[in-house]
């Protein structure tokens, strides 16, 4: 098994990527611990390269965007998503190291920006 690290960055909108759908009238502190833990699941299960799993955790009328750290790697949509991580799974298992995770709250809406390193593992 080969590890890479690779420098990544994840921005997630509208309900932290449509994932598990945290109660925004929460408190701050809880929203953001559920966001914390959705963040933490997603790369979990990346790790696994189950696609239908990973996309299971997006809320289906969820508006939401990922965005890596390479030119054009901006994917808007369910569909853009499924298509890129497919793409990641068939080649790689891999994960997150987070380094640094913002999150904020706007009424109904939260938003993530994640730093962090991609750790590969050829297959």
């Amino acid at each position: 098994m080969t590890r890479i690290p690779l420098p990544f960055l994840f921005l997630a909108l509208t309900v932290l990527a449509g994932c598990a759908s945290p109660r925004l009238d929460a408190t701050a502190e809880s929203t953001e611990a559920e966001l914390r833990s959705t963040i933490s699941r997603f790369s979990d299960l990346s790790g696994q390269g189950d696609l239908e799993e990973v996309m299971a955790q997006f809320d289906d009328g969820a508006e939401f965007i990922l965005i890596g750290s390479d030119k054009g790697e901006v994917f808007k949509g369910r569909e853009a998503v499924r298509a890129w991580l497919g793409t990641l799974y068939k080649a790689n298992g891999f994960s997150w190291g987070m380094e640094r995770i913002e999150i904020s709250r706007h009424e109904d809406t939260a938003w993530a920006f994640v730093e962090c390193k991609m750790v590969v593992r050829s297959k």
